[in-house]
């Protein structure tokens, strides 16, 4: 089995080696919106502190696929767990907001970072070592 949004940078290779293949469109709101209720619904009720329909209107409108509610969901628990307290919504939006921090630093253009654009190997001093490139 194999899964991937990347169909386009197969070679025949690779092509040749698939036996089957089913393709998906991403999930609709009201789909989103049936995950998001299947994952929270499965939290004890003593773990979670949220209002169901209301909250989960809000969280359907984000354009996510079902791999990435999961982990937003799994994410949250843990920062509850790790608080001590139920599942809130503010939890879901902390790490909702983180994602959307790294989606937008992954669009940003390339910086001037000499060592990020870089395509010679870079290393950096170490005491008693001196492994930098030439300068």
């Amino acid at each position: 089995m194999l899964t991937t949004n990347r169909v386009e940078s197969f070679d025949s290779a690779m092509i040749s080696r698939i036996h089957l293949s089913l393709g998906y469109s991403p999930p609709d709101v009201d789909t989103r919106r049936k995950l998001w209720l299947q994952l929270l619904h499965s939290i004890p009720s003593d773990e979670i502190e949220l209002d169901l329909d209301d909250d989960v209107d809000g969280l359907a409108i984000a354009n996510m696929n079902g791999r990435q509610i999961a982990n937003t969901v799994n994410t949250a628990k843990t920062i509850a767990r790790f608080e001590q307290k139920p599942l809130q919504l503010r939890h879901i939006h902390t790490v909702l907001d983180v994602c959307a921090a790294f989606d937008q630093k992954l669009k940003r253009p390339p910086t001037a970072d000499p060592v990020r654009n870089s395509h010679k190997p870079f290393m950096i001093s170490r005491k008693n070592s001196i492994l930098n490139d030439d300068k």
